[in-house]
């Protein structure tokens, strides 16, 4: 491994799919923005249905959004995606139920089929192996002790 260095370009191969400036094939981060952007749309489609932007529906998923944004952290991340998910299918289930013109429910069907998309390709991510694997390397000697020397931590994982 051959010390910090060695160490630290290991943690950042791991951490590639939480950059934005990563191919957008592998970032996880990309992915969780794409998925703010067809939550966003659904919101609009929403508003452009009858719903006002007081609903709770509306803000539950706006309110999502901006969490999921504003998240600094892999866990912080994930619990926000998830939240996403929840509020995003209920605004979802709720405009389906609403007699729709057939473009809306188009819109709606592609816009729900785009974000569920996005979290499929953060499903076939590396990131959980890669991370996996570099704990388990911080647990080996002679890494486990370079890594309590460097302050080298673990990864935290996206689930």
């Amino acid at each position: 491994i051959g010390g910090r260095s060695g160490l630290m370009g290991e943690r950042r191969a791991a951490a590639k799919y939480f950059d934005t400036e990563s191919d957008q094939y592998v970032s996880i981060q990309s992915a969780l923005d794409e998925r703010c952007t067809f939550a966003g749309n659904i919101v609009s489609l929403a508003k452009s249905n009858g719903y006002s932007s007081s609903s709770s529906l509306v803000t539950a998923v706006e309110k999502a959004i901006d969490n999921l944004q504003s998240a600094s952290s892999v866990n912080k991340k994930y619990t926000a995606n998830v939240a996403l998910e929840t509020a995003v299918e209920n605004l979802a289930n709720a405009l389906a139920a609403k007699s729709l013109s057939s473009y809306d429910e188009d819109v709606l069907l592609r816009a729900v089929a785009n974000f569920e998309s996005c979290n499929q390709q953060i499903g076939h991510s590396e990131y959980n192996a890669k991370a996996k694997a570099f704990n388990e390397l911080l647990d080996e000697f002679p890494t486990s002790i370079i890594s309590k020397l460097t302050f080298v931590s673990k990864l935290a994982l996206f689930e």
